[in-house]
């Protein structure tokens, strides 16, 4: 066998490491392994997506074929923050991510962003990397920080503080297949994992996804009406509250206004727009 982090490669081996522990044949299988990973986070120059399709998808029939109860982890290209190209040729696979729990990273926050959106308007399962605060050794560093790990260095506290808000919708089934219901929609924050919710005075505002307010649109796909009522999401101004109004006033149709499809703006009194 030939290994390289986690590299594997010779099919009659009788040891393949996943998820930092090993796994033996299936004469010898350790039932507590839940996961086993192919190549991590590939990069550099010789990457392309010819052989990502054809080793990857090697990779996880054998894997399951050995073992089909199994998590099959597979990443994406440049550092696994490319997988865009699954909309044109899917890979029919579950999902498992991570990102830096520290919240530092601009870019680790709007990938996250868009990751958590797509999976909760696709309803799709996921598992998350990692959990461990430190390593017992990386790279010759005893107790080593995993910026990516559940846990903080004390092993004691969460590392991202809302970590428990920000993915308990995610942890829910919010679609159902099988439903002759019409189609809602919620509005969903996924940076503080909140909805959007209208209080007695007829103001938005963000809160628990428990007891969120269901929207749905109206005939002309620009307004977005308050579900069960004829009020419309509506802007004061900016800088002020979105409230809930008549839906004859102006100021109350809405647009998509990035390719993410994530950002909403109306425009105001002046022709400008303004962003929710």
């Amino acid at each position: 066998m030939t290994k390289n982090d986690n590299v594997f490669s010779g099919a009659d081996t009788s040891v393949i490491r996943a998820s930092g522990h090993y796994w033996r044949r299936p004469d010898m299988v350790i039932k507590k392994v839940v996961e086993m990973s192919l190549r991590n986070e590939l990069h550099g120059p010789r990457q392309n997506l010819k052989d990502w399709y054809r080793y990857m998808s090697q990779g996880a029939v054998v894997i399951h074929k050995t073992n089909p109860n199994v998590l099959v982890l597979i990443s994406g290209l440049n550092y696994d923050t490319e997988l865009q190209f699954l909309r044109r040729k899917p890979l029919n696979i579950d999902l498992e991510f991570g990102f830096n729990k520290a919240g530092s990273s601009v870019e680790d926050n709007k990938f996250l962003t868009c990751l958590q959106t797509y999976l909760l308007g696709k309803d799709l399962d996921w598992g998350l990397r990692a959990f461990q605060g430190t390593y017992y050794l990386k790279k010759d560093q005893v107790q080593g920080d995993e910026s990516f790990g559940v846990m903080d260095e004390t092993w004691h506290n969460l590392r991202y503080p809302n970590f428990t808000d920000k993915f308990r919708l995610l942890q829910r089934k919010n679609l159902e297949p099988n439903s002759n219901a019409s189609i809602v929609n919620i509005l969903y924050q996924p940076l503080s994992g909140q909805c959007a919710q209208v209080n007695d005075k007829n103001e938005v505002e963000l809160g628990s996804c428990e007891t969120k307010n269901k929207w749905v649109r109206g005939e002309d796909t620009t307004k977005i009406i308050l579900h069960g009522s004829k009020k419309c999401l509506t802007t004061v101004g900016e800088g002020l509250l979105v409230v809930v109004f008549d839906c004859e006033r102006n100021n109350n149709s809405w647009k998509f206004v990035s390719l993410s499809k994530l950002h909403l703006a109306t425009l105001n009194q002046h022709e400008e727009q303004v962003c929710l």
